[in-house]
């Protein structure tokens, strides 16, 4: 059975879309490898937020070049903020990479790591109209057995001086409340107690006629369901009705992530 090691930098939304990787690639008959060096594919999950971001990307690309040297057969595939932000221009410097995708199209990886095979020419798909939530739920390897991710919208549509968000992810794009509850009920039904929503300005979500604030009603309402967290949240969508969802919802935890620089005009 072949055997996949994820490496994955930056943010809880990074580490829910190497979940996600990390559950399709199982779904097509792999196996997880505890270290890159017991790996038939290594899948580096990478960050852009932080200043030189992308040398780390390319320190890591560097050691599995020498893996690859003793490994014949051994395939590198790279996604998250990076890729999507620079493109295909990684591959100037990363040329032992087979697969190159963006923030929205993690559902290809294991396709592409089956049309690598064989090939020389690495595999780049950064199309940022693709359907971000296309990985279905049931296919996420929750790395933690007590709070599990769950991605209720990518993007942000804030333009902030100091942050490349809107160009590695897009505008904002929100699931369905239908779809975001439903995750959460299958995953207090295997046992999880904890649940944390996820959005690049999560508390700015809306689908239809449901806010931030009904959409934490409906998940706190999941029978079972201990505690609901969120993060990360942009302080012009913390509204009265949020506050009145932090103090009234018994699930939500006394808990509100407001990165400071948000506020600044500078």
């Amino acid at each position: 059975m072949p055997r996949f090691f994820i490496q994955t930098f930056g943010c809880q939304m990074n580490v829910n879309d190497s979940e996600k990787v990390a559950g399709l690639l199982m779904e097509d008959g792999y196996a997880r490898a505890e270290r890159a060096d017991e790996a038939d594919v290594v899948f580096v999950n990478t960050c852009a937020v932080r200043e030189k971001a992308a040398e780390k990307l390319y320190h890591a690309v560097g050691r599995l070049k020498k893996l690859k040297a003793r490994r014949p057969g051994m395939l590198v595939g790279v996604g998250g903020c990076v890729p999507q932000l620079h493109g295909a221009t990684i591959l100037e410097r990363a040329r032992d990479v087979d697969v190159v995708v963006g923030t929205r199209n993690v559902a290809q990886v294991p396709a592409l790591f089956r049309q690598a095979r064989g090939r020389t020419a690495p595999l780049v798909d950064l199309d940022r109209r693709a359907d971000p939530f296309l990985p279905p739920a049931s296919t996420v390897a929750h790395s933690s057995p007590v709070r599990a991710y769950v991605t209720v919208m990518e993007g942000c549509n804030h333009v902030c001086s100091f942050c490349v968000v809107p160009r590695t992810r897009g505008p904002e794009v929100c699931r369905a409340a239908e779809d975001v509850v439903a995750e959460v009920e299958s995953l207090v039904a295997k046992g999880y107690p904890e649940v944390m929503l996820l959005g690049q300005t999560v508390n700015a979500y809306r689908h239809g006629d449901v806010d931030f604030a009904d959409l934490l009603a409906r998940v706190d309402s999941v029978r079972g369901l201990k505690r609901l967290r969120f993060t990360t949240s942009h302080p012009e969508h913390v509204t009265p009705r949020l506050a009145d969802a932090l103090r009234d919802l018994p699930r939500v935890c006394p808990y509100l992530h407001l990165p400071v620089q948000s506020g600044s005009d500078r």
